[in-house]
């Protein structure tokens, strides 16, 4: 299917893609983090580093990107775009290119990508969260 120029992976060609990305990861980042399947039914996976001072990311088949524990969320499309956008938030989190402020009820995040390009994502827990104050201490993450 076609939605702005963008060609969409059908359900099957995108679950085939996210266990090759997840094989992927693990050949990769062999040795310096840990990539589980935490559900085979919903292809949930975890991407945990060595390193403690590190990020970990988590994706989902549905939903696509989490990061912890900085907070962040992103939802990217199942397009070659959103599969490359995947890959180079991967290695920036990898390369430790990722700050997090966390407040009680918000969380902020920024993943600066190779070509200087910076992804925002701010988390909210209910709606205090629209009025919480964001936290002015960041979190900075070594690479894996």
């Amino acid at each position: 299917m076609k939605n702005d120029d963008r060609v969409f992976l059908t359900p099957d060609e995108a679950e085939e893609r996210i266990r090759s990305i997840a094989s992927d990861l693990r050949r990769i980042y062999a040795g310096v983090a840990d990539v589980q399947i935490d559900s085979e039914e919903h292809q949930y996976y975890s991407v945990s580093p060595i390193n403690p001072k590190a990020c970990g990311f988590s994706f989902i088949l549905d939903q696509w990107l989490d990061i912890e524990p900085a907070g962040g969320r992103w939802e990217l499309d199942w397009t070659e775009d959103g599969i490359r956008r995947f890959w180079r938030m991967v290695e920036s989190i990898a390369a430790g290119r990722i700050v997090a402020h966390q407040g009680q009820r918000k969380s902020y995040v920024e993943i600066a990508l190779d070509d200087g390009e910076i992804e925002r994502s701010t988390v909210m827990s209910g709606l205090f969260g629209l009025f919480a104050p964001r936290n002015k201490i960041a979190t900075t993450f070594e690479p894996w």
